[in-house]
């Protein structure tokens, strides 16, 4: 399914850009998730997904596993990934992995390592993730993408909204921000 939101005109762009430029990386996406495996998720996850966010899993549902890293040279998790890294995060919390951890996140992310309010969208493959965040602290907003590390307690704001980090990828991408990069696996920003 294809949204008309700006959303759907943000995922054009990227597309005409790897078209352009990466041709291979067009096969590594995911077709859009039905509504029916969205609703199934979000009953999972315990949470109703940003408009955004709905929209985008409804046109591409991330991307395959094990092809290069489309964002910063992270993968972008298909719904079905979304919630199989949600339920190892959400077994090891339960597990008490997390009870001698501090977190030392940005003013808008609540104070714990982990939290089932955090829902996975992309993976670096060595266990860190960036995360829309469902329930922020005060200062935060539902909604803002947060970036979470494993082993390390820094906890950072990434985006406002998953329509803003999206279109920063896509503007990152028109401007000429982006290279591939054998080395990083996957589009990586060219400062690296």
């Amino acid at each position: 399914m294809n949204c008309t939101s700006s959303v759907g005109s943000t995922w054009r762009r990227i597309k005409s850009w790897l078209e352009a430029n990466l041709p291979q990386l067009i096969d590594a996406l995911e077709p859009g998730a039905t509504l029916a495996e969205l609703d199934a998720a979000e009953k999972l996850l315990g949470t109703i997904l940003p408009r955004a966010a709905r929209d985008s899993y409804l046109t591409h549902s991330g991307q395959k596993q094990d092809t290069p890293g489309l964002i910063d040279g992270w993968e972008l998790l298909s719904l079905s990934r979304v919630v199989s890294q949600w339920r190892v995060w959400s077994s090891l919390l339960h597990g008490g992995a997390f009870a001698d951890s501090v977190a030392a996140p940005e003013a808008g992310i609540c104070s714990v390592w982990w939290s089932e309010r955090w829902i996975p969208v992309t993976y670096d493959g060595h266990g860190n993730h960036e995360c829309i965040d469902m329930g922020p602290s005060t200062e935060g907003s539902v909604g803002q993408i947060i970036r979470v590390w494993h082993d390390d307690p820094r906890r950072s704001v990434v985006a406002n909204g998953y329509e803003a980090w999206l279109g920063s990828f896509a503007d990152g991408l028109d401007a000429g921000r982006y290279v591939y990069s054998d080395d990083y696996g996957g589009l990586i920003l060219r400062e690296r």
